[in-house]
């Protein structure tokens, strides 16, 4: 790999947890679409974040996904870029590598 290293490879990143309020299930391809286009938008402002895995619970209507990003405000940021509802996110120390 040549040129400029990502963040997550060089260890900078943290990982988050986020939970966002999602009861309708025919939301879900429309919220990864806009995840998408709002880590575009932030790459492009120098922010990278990476969506590791998005899941839906469906016995609560939640979005659950794990996000390496650099600090909860990028977080935060990335979830309004992508116009879905604030939810609970928290930080996540990995315990196995």
């Amino acid at each position: 790999m040549s040129g400029i290293r990502p963040l997550w490879i060089m260890g900078a990143m943290s990982h988050f947890l986020a939970e966002l309020r999602m009861n309708d299930a025919t939301q879900l391809e429309r919220a990864a679409e806009m995840f998408g286009a709002a880590q575009v938008r932030l790459r492009r402002r120098g922010t990278a974040t990476r969506m590791i895995i998005a899941g839906h619970s469906p016995d609560d209507g939640q979005l659950v996904c794990f996000i390496e990003a650099s600090d909860l405000e990028t977080v935060r940021r990335l979830i309004g870029m992508a116009f879905l509802p604030p939810g609970r996110i928290r930080e996540i120390t990995p315990v196995l590598s």
